[in-house]
């Protein structure tokens, strides 16, 4: 990525707004647009990675008396069932703290990611450690920090189970909301449930954001070397979908445990992270790690490049270098 300036040593306002508050404010802007395009595929990669949970008696069924569902076989039947039992407006569940998340938390994982970078450069660090640094760094924080944001819409996602935990009106009839699945997750586990999952979450964050700038970074300097392209939306798109390719297999089995974890209100003998491991395990094999890897890459794809188009525009409008 391109060099900041130096930055002055002392406080000041203005310089801390431009090369951290401005970067931030930027990337929560990209990120949101991107998550309001591809929140439907998120919804299908949440329900293939705990549909099994709603079919299966004893592990977390229905439990308000519904009768199970066959269990949908891929993301084309996941997406018929849903839009059949459900409405296409189920495919926007969970869109408001989407929101919220990717300004907040997109916000902080790729606008820290500069200042950090910069600042191990600073330090002596090699160039791609740097990257595979900054970006664990800035992507386990805004994590850990915003996890609740990410629990309310998981759940909301896969909202019919919701309805039969009673995170709903009695009945599983109206709509269910953020502020009535936080409210249950603090009646039964208390505000310390609101960070259920968040080991896993920091630990997804982390690797989804070193390995989202760093191959987006490299990709982007080889192609404009060896193609002589010049720095624009061409490259920026390639660069984008590699970089969505790497993120999507690197984060997947991750992905995979926390979203058990998140719904471990279904599935009661999940002491923990190793407990889930193994639960995906024995019922799936390998194979059930990467579960939703389709769906999920039909997101992270979309979502990169909308996120990285749109950032290095953002970026030129707001009078910051390119990434």
């Amino acid at each position: 990525m391109a060099a900041h300036g130096s930055w002055a040593t002392g406080p000041d306002p203005t310089r801390a707004w431009r090369h951290v508050g401005l970067p931030i404010a930027v990337s929560g802007a990209s990120v949101a647009c991107a998550t309001a395009c591809t929140n439907p595929l998120d919804v299908l990669k949440v329900r293939l990675q705990v549909m099994d949970g709603a079919t299966t008696p004893g592990i977390g069924g229905l439990g308000n008396g519904a009768q199970p569902r066959a269990r949908p076989t891929g993301m084309a039947d996941a997406f018929a069932s849903l839009v059949r039992h459900e409405g296409p407006l189920a495919l926007w569940k969970g869109l408001t703290p989407s929101l919220i998340r990717a300004v907040c938390y997109g916000g902080l994982r790729l606008g820290l990611y500069r200042p950090i970078t910069v600042l191990r450069e600073r330090g002596g660090g090699g160039s791609m450690s740097t990257k595979v640094v900054a970006g664990c760094a800035s992507g386990a924080f805004a994590a850990a920090l915003l996890n609740p944001t990410e629990l309310v819409k998981t759940r909301l996602m896969a909202d019919e189970r919701a309805r039969g935990r009673g995170e709903g009106p009695p009945g599983g009839g109206a709509r269910v909301g953020p502020y009535q699945v936080m409210r249950a997750v603090i009646n039964e586990k208390g505000v310390a449930g609101l960070w259920r999952g968040s080991a896993m979450s920091m630990t997804r964050s982390a690797v989804l954001t070193a390995s989202q700038c760093a191959t987006y970074d490299e990709v982007k300097r080889v192609v404009t070397r060896w193609t002589g392209l010049s720095d624009g939306v061409t490259v920026h798109f390639v660069a984008s979908m590699l970089a969505g390719a790497v993120t999507t297999t690197a984060t997947n089995p991750v992905d995979m445990i926390k979203t058990q974890l998140y719904m471990d209100a279904f599935r009661p003998g999940l002491a923990g992270a190793a407990d889930a491991f193994v639960a995906v395990w024995r019922r799936d094999g390998p194979r059930g790690l990467m579960r939703g890897w389709g769906a999920n890459y039909l997101r992270l794809g979309p979502q990169t490049v909308i996120t990285f188009v749109a950032l290095e525009k953002f970026r030129s409008m707001a009078g910051l270098d390119t990434l």
